[in-house]
């Protein structure tokens, strides 16, 4: 027989998460409702639940083989961190702001899905680098401090334990984007020092064998200097206070169910305690799609559609000089607050993706090789045998000197906008050969002056 003891009531919305627990006098003979799919539903009528209407994660991914249920207040890792906030979310996990008691600082702890925790290559790739943080650049790559399984019902997940980061690239570039004194640009230093940083965490990455794949805004993160200083009080979900935790979980058939939280905690990034002041640091995140192997033809990265080398759309063979074209779109992006090429997909088929792309490359950066001209099927509907263009793009971008000049900041003149074009020309080069490597490009003058 199952009861609910009231603990402790507030408004209707907030009855229950840290307020009611569940006991039961024979839990063994409680009825069990039946084990769900470890597939997720492709039909709405495949819905195990009630559509929740949050900034969360997506509820039908706690099943056998998906995420771990965590509510505020539960410990992992054989109770040493306590959960103390989401601090976001992802499609192969949760992240969660916690506190070590056994070395009293706070941590961020990112919790896989289970049926990723055995093959995931993760946590190889922080133990490999972890032999290597005495090299130049380390500090500009995040440091695993900690990892553990937790067994949980939907599985047994990998749990990586990082010092606490701020917000992303992404989301303080939104800061700037809201000051129009700034056409939505980071200020010049600021973006000079990021590129500095992660072109510093590229190096140490490549030196040691290891290719992101995944290089953009979203895995950069800001450092948040004496994040342990503060009380706990000031750094936990305040579950009074609206938008911090969605409704009530509920099936839809009205059993318990076995495999989910009873809540699920929004988001709240610590942006608020990053400050962009003289000495700021930023490091890169997320080894889940990093490669410590040459890898195999064939094989396709997680990089962004925007950011993809060429070879990534063409050939499908790639090497760690991806991440070096990757840079190549965020040095462009930083300084001039624009991105290098929009690439649409929605409602496109991968084709009329690939082709949007290819063609604002040949706009931007000229025509492309003859070798990777024979690799693109549909060459022929676009262009002439001449390399005249017979459909423009769906997005008409400038050659890259031009749009570097329409773009620049105020702050550079014209020797130093001229500088910036030919490094962007020799990292956003056809040939994956002919692209400068990490520690080739911070012996440039331009990298070097940056302090």
């Amino acid at each position: 027989m199952l009861f609910w003891i009231r603990l402790r009531s507030r408004s209707p919305r907030h009855f229950w998460p840290e307020f009611y627990c569940r006991y039961s006098q024979s839990f063994s003979t409680m009825p069990r409702p039946p084990t769900p799919s470890s597939k997720a539903p492709t039909e709405e009528s495949e819905w195990r639940f009630r559509p929740i209407d949050a900034a969360t994660e997506w509820i039908e991914d706690y099943r056998p083989g998906g995420l771990h249920p965590i509510h505020l207040g539960d410990t992992l890792g054989a109770e040493r961190y306590k959960i103390l906030r989401k601090l976001g979310y992802g499609s192969f996990s949760t992240v969660w702001l916690a506190r070590d008691a056994q070395e009293s600082r706070y941590v961020a702890i990112k919790v896989s899905v289970a049926r990723a925790s055995e093959t995931n290559n993760e946590l190889g790739i922080f133990e490999h680098l972890a032999r290597h943080r005495d090299q130049r650049g380390a500090r500009s790559v995040m440091e695993l401090l900690h990892s553990f399984d937790h067994e949980g019902p939907n599985g047994r997940h990998l749990c990586l334990v990082f010092p606490v980061m701020g917000p992303s690239a992404t989301t303080m570039e939104r800061k700037f984007r809201t000051n129009p004194m700034r056409s939505g640009r980071y200020p010049l230093w600021i973006a000079k020092s990021m590129l500095k940083q992660l072109l510093l965490g590229l190096s140490f990455l490549h030196r040691n064998g290891v290719t992101h794949t995944d290089i953009q805004p979203g895995n950069l993160l800001f450092s948040l200097p004496n994040i342990d200083s503060l009380p706990e009080s000031d750094l936990k979900t305040d579950i009074t206070q609206p938008e911090t935790i969605s409704d009530p979980v509920q099936r839809v058939d009205g059993e318990v169910d076995l495999w989910s939280p009873r809540y699920t905690a929004i988001p709240q990034p610590l942006t608020p305690l990053a400050t962009v002041e003289s000495g700021f640091t930023v490091r890169i995140s997320d080894m889940g799609g990093a490669s410590l192997i040459a890898p195999a033809s064939g094989t396709t990265p997680i990089t962004p559609v925007a950011l993809r080398a060429p070879e990534l759309i063409l050939t499908k063979s790639w090497d760690m000089t991806i991440d070096i074209w990757s840079f190549g779109c965020l040095f462009f992006e930083f300084l001039t607050g624009t991105p290098l090429f929009v690439i649409g997909t929605w409602g496109l088929t991968d084709e009329e993706i690939d082709d949007d792309h290819l063609c604002q490359l040949i706009s931007a950066l000229g025509p492309l090789p003859t070798d990777l001209c024979a690799q693109w099927p549909r060459y022929s509907s676009f262009y002439s045998e001449d390399g005249t263009e017979i459909v423009p793009p769906e997005v008409d971008t400038p050659p890259l000197e031009t749009f570097l000049k329409n773009k620049a900041p105020p702050e550079m003149d014209t020797e130093e906008v001229k500088a910036v074009g030919v490094l962007l020309r020799g990292i956003l080069h056809y040939n994956p050969a002919q692209r400068p490597t990490a520690a080739d490009l911070l012996k440039d003058p331009w990298f070097e002056a940056i302090g």
